[in-house]
This record gives structure tokens, sequence and C-alpha cells, in this order.
């Protein structure tokens, strides 16, 4: 979502935070929407690696295998390097995980929504949110 649900905690999935995409929507510099939906699969097995403990080279290289531009990852989260990444990530989707189970009402927020957005990969793994973005 681009805002919270009524009754929900709003969490930010942007890239301000550890569970932002790393890899951009961008060709060339400029925003290009044909790569959305490569972008979302990249972060999607990135996620995954990330959740199952599975070492990956770096996120640019997942990036490649998505056919993704050089130039895709933000530096960032490329600085981090990919055991640093993966264990933010594991810990904030497990936390969320844990906030959710506890019966706190989630809502993944996101600049994206309306349209093919990240957050979906990540309330995949969150208890009781049925696959949607929207955890409330």
């Amino acid at each position: 979502r681009d805002h919270p649900t009524e009754g929900a905690s709003a969490v930010d999935v942007s890239r301000r935070s550890s569970l932002g995409n790393p890899f951009r929507v961008l060709r060339r510099g400029r925003l290009d929407e044909a790569w959305r939906d490569a972008v979302c699969d990249a972060f999607h097995w990135a996620h995954r690696l990330a959740m199952s403990g599975t070492d990956a080279t770096s996120l640019e290289e997942i990036a490649a295998l998505h056919e993704l531009p050089t130039g895709s990852v933000a530096s960032s989260y490329a600085a981090l390097g990919w055991a640093a990444y993966a264990a933010a990530v594991r810990s904030e989707t497990r936390s969320l995980a844990q906030r959710a189970s506890g019966g706190e009402r989630l809502c993944l927020v996101c600049c994206c929504y309306p349209l093919r957005c990240h957050a979906t990969s990540i309330a995949a793994w969150v208890p009781g949110q049925g696959g949607g973005q929207s955890v409330a």
C-alpha cells in the first residue's frame, strides 16, 4: 500500500528500510516500468535465499540472473554485501512474523502500490496475511 490500512501498524518497506527492494526499476538512470516484473522477481529470489540462509555471491549476481541491466542494484544495498543484507532481511522479516503471530495487524507500505511490488514477497512470510501486501 502507499498508506497504512486503518487500524493496522504501518511498516515501511521502501528503500529507506532494510526490507526495501535493492533492485531498481531504472534504465539509463530513468524510471522504466518495463523492468518492474524482473525487479520484483529478483527481489523474490533474493528474499527467498536470505530467508533460507542460502549463500549467494552478490545482489549483482541475482540481478544478472534476472537479466537486469548493470547498475540495477541500489548502491546502499550493494555496499552491505550479501551476508549483511541477508541477515538484515531475515531479522526484519522474522520480526514482522512475530508481531503478526502476536495479533498485531500490519500493513506493508511502499510507494509502488497499487503496481506489482516486492512487498508481496515479504507478506508471504508473515502469518495471517493471505498473500497480499496488506497484513490487516
